[in-house]
């Protein structure tokens, strides 16, 4: 049967002689794969319309039970030329579609809300707003999606709600005393508090954060590790974004 979806495309690689193997996130059939015959060819029409970190419409032949089908034709819906021109998004970018990949699996039914989360991400990029908010927004997203948001309304030892620390192997805030127990350094308020709406907020709420609790590298760190400690998924592209942060730090 002919089937027609929209995908984002996570990551690719070459396969055969002249083909391409690329994994989505589609609209109506959550994480597939694809081969694209011939895609390394000069002359293919394929080849300019299967990039990276895009969106795309594909037209395959669609078979129930299977995981990996033969694009027939793809057509670029987003490119995100202002993301891609941009190397601080592009390594944002990077890591949102290892996560989305590490933590969706094929021959699930829709991911209607990871797709709709990730499309907002890469828009939100594309129209320039700041990668480290953005990247908080989604891990923070990502997290509750996926059951390991971190707790961020009291002590996750005693259910205080006067707490003054963050501990990634206790799940989120400690009160002082617990802390101090655990040797757990001590936070400023209003470090707390920032790291508190950037859980809390969601993706949809990108403009307000942006403008009032913009989100720094050290939050994204935090909510890295607790990707890596709840999920089980070491993000190999959040590397080259801190490279990249630093660089534009020193600036």
């Amino acid at each position: 049967m002919t089937d027609v979806t929209d995908a984002f495309i996570l990551k690719q690689s070459d396969y055969r002689e002249s083909d391409v193997l690329m994994t989505v996130l589609s609209k109506d059939y959550g994480k597939i794969s694809f081969i694209v015959p011939g895609a390394r060819k000069p002359k293919s029409h394929n080849a300019l319309h299967i990039q990276p970190l895009s969106e795309v419409q594909l037209i395959f032949e669609y078979r129930e039970g299977k995981t990996l089908f033969r694009a027939r034709s793809a057509h670029t819906l987003s490119l995100f030329r202002h993301m891609r021109n941009d190397l601080l998004l592009t390594a944002c970018a990077g890591v949102i579609a290892e996560v989305m990949d590490a933590l969706t699996y094929e021959n699930e039914e829709k991911n209607e809300e990871e797709y709709a989360l990730l499309k907002a991400a890469f828009s939100a990029l594309d129209e320039g707003c700041d990668a480290n908010t953005v990247l908080a927004l989604y891990l923070s997203d990502m997290l509750r999606l996926f059951g390991s948001a971190p707790d961020v309304d009291e002590c996750t030892i005693c259910g205080s709600k006067a707490v003054s620390a963050l501990s990634t192997e206790h799940g989120g805030f400690l009160c002082k005393r617990h802390a101090g127990a655990y040797g757990v350094p001590l936070m400023d308020k209003e470090d707390l508090l920032r790291f508190r709406i950037l859980v809390k907020a969601g993706m949809e709420r990108l403009r307000d954060v942006e403008a009032h609790h913009k989100a720094q590298f050290c939050d994204v760190q935090v909510l890295v590790a607790f990707v890596k400690r709840y999920t089980g998924t070491n993000i190999r592209s959040f590397a080259f974004f801190q490279s990249v942060s630093h660089l534009n730090r020193d600036r």
